[in-house]
């Protein structure tokens, strides 16, 4: 028998056995973090909470390679088209992705790894998210850049978008607007258990 709740703003069900209905049947909430975080916030303690979306996660767009990271796939693409950063991002969202974000060391390795394939000619500069903001460089999201690639700054005027070097392990270094270099595109798909 299940009751509605008066908790969450009609985010909970509340059941005496499995539950029968989700986030996404209440309102319409689209990924499972979301719907988790609700749970938490309006209970305050631990409750089973549900999220029944049960589509088939299609696969990565044609040219894309598939990597296993954390709760995620990533799909990365290699563009080796010389593009000034903001024309590399522009390219990446029309695919639904961006430019790839180095925000841990798992990823760095995936990084280093899938664009090494790459380096066959020698070595490759390649545009990655990062973008100077009152000295500090941060993603395009607005989180700052963790340590995992940054080697160095010249911290030139122009100095504002962040690239990896083959020539260099990877390692990233700031560059100016008008360069063009290589890119990398990344799209996330959450693991079907989670979404």
């Amino acid at each position: 028998m299940a009751i509605q709740s008066d908790v969450g703003e009609g985010l909970g069900i509340q059941v005496s056995d499995n539950p029968t209905t989700s986030c996404v049947q209440i309102v319409n909430i689209q990924r499972a973090s979301s719907c988790f975080y609700k749970c938490l916030t309006y209970l305050n303690s631990p409750h089973m909470c549900s999220y029944n979306k049960v589509d088939e996660m299609s696969p990565c767009p044609e040219g894309y390679t598939t990597y296993n990271y954390t709760y995620f796939e990533i799909c990365l693409m290699y563009v080796p088209v010389n593009s000034k950063y903001p024309d590399a991002v522009e390219n990446c969202k029309e695919n639904g992705g961006d430019l790839i974000k180095i925000d841990s060391l798992e990823k760095y390795d995936i990084f280093k790894s899938f664009s090494g394939q790459y380096t066959g000619n020698g070595p490759i500069q390649v545009w990655v998210q990062g973008v100077k903001d009152n000295n500090q460089w941060r993603f395009h999201d607005g989180s700052l850049m963790p340590g995992h690639c940054l080697a160095s700054q010249l911290d030139g005027l122009n100095e504002i978008y962040m690239r990896a070097r083959s020539d260099l392990d990877f390692r990233c270094y700031d560059d100016s607007f008008y360069r063009k270099h290589h890119y990398v595109c990344e799209i996330y798909r959450l693991f079907p258990v989670f979404r």
